[in-house]
């Protein structure tokens, strides 16, 4: 598979490549458990979930229950197939059914501290217009897992480091604008990645773009932000919340650091607002924080 047919999805501490067709349409996680999903223009090609357990898992025991469930799939297909053996630490079959569909379950399991346990599921049927063992080796071969440090974030044109310590906790996902909101305790950033920022500065200054859109913003109740020159932006706090908004006290972060950034390979305008509590929290932001990370 050619380089130029795939791109790099990295979410909450592993990162694969994809085909290109494929982009995420589905992503929630509950209880440590990540669960997301991608699409091409035909349908779900790809189903995939993991966690970091808190103890050892046992190899023998992950078998035999991906055995007793695949059975039935097992009785349904016309032929099961391994994965191929250069897949390091997947496990798991290709399973050929009628009518030209071919659906592959697999698990990986590490040795390695701190490694996830990832199951996943492909679905390829006559609509498809990538051949299943090529997209699966693509996918395994460039399998990888952080879970300190600055952890990569990638998906459709965005990516970025962040500091481990941050969470996800909200996504809205639009044509030309992509919003993130990572909490770290009671610390919220909320971040923005804006398309076309050849358009956006054909209108004006960056920052008068992102003042105007941090202030229509819901998520930033209290906050009033002004262009302090042609990059960069100043905060107040609103008039009517002299001693805080409701949500500033209930988590006692009273202070805001607002900034942006020009991100030209990908003619796209990078917006943040990190809501925090002391100065040791901004530190932490502005070591942990990478938003000009190419995409690999």
């Amino acid at each position: 598979m050619a380089a130029t047919a795939h791109h790099r999805f990295a979410w909450n501490g592993i990162s694969f490549d994809v085909p290109r067709r494929w982009e995420l349409s589905e992503h929630r996680t509950t209880r440590g458990v990540t669960r997301i999903a991608m699409e091409d223009a035909a349908a779900v090609r790809l189903e995939c979930e993991w966690l970091y357990p808190r103890r050892a898992v046992e190899v023998e025991t992950v078998r035999e229950r991906y055995l007793d469930r695949a059975k039935s799939l097992s009785d349904l297909a016309e032929r099961v197939d391994p994965l191929p053996t250069d897949a390091l630490g997947w496990t798991g079959h290709f399973y050929r059914m009628e009518e030209q569909r071919t659906l592959v379950i697999a698990y990986h399991q590490s040795v390695a501290a701190g490694a996830p346990f990832v199951f996943l599921r492909l679905h390829f049927d006559a609509t498809s217009t990538e051949e299943p063992a090529a997209a699966f080796r693509l996918l395994a071969r460039s399998f990888q897992f952080a879970n300190d440090g600055l952890i990569p974030w990638a998906c459709y044109d965005v990516s970025f480091l962040l500091d481990c310590r941050f969470r996800l906790t909200g996504s809205s996902l639009d044509a030309g604008r992509k919003h993130l909101i990572f909490g770290w305790g009671l610390r919220r950033l909320c971040l923005w990645h804006f398309s076309l920022a050849n358009l956006i500065r054909e209108r004006g200054t960056f920052a008068e773009f992102a003042a105007n859109a941090l202030n229509t913003s819901r998520s930033l109740p209290a906050l009033h932000v002004t262009a302090d020159g042609p990059e960069t932006l100043a905060w107040r706090r609103k008039r009517r919340y002299p001693i805080g908004h409701a949500e500033e006290i209930g988590h006692w972060c009273f202070r805001y650091h607002a900034g942006l950034r020009h991100l030209p390979e990908r003619n796209q305008l990078a917006v943040w607002v990190f809501n925090y509590r002391k100065p040791d929290d901004l530190t932490v932001f502005r070591e942990g924080f990478r938003p000009e990370q190419p995409i690999a």
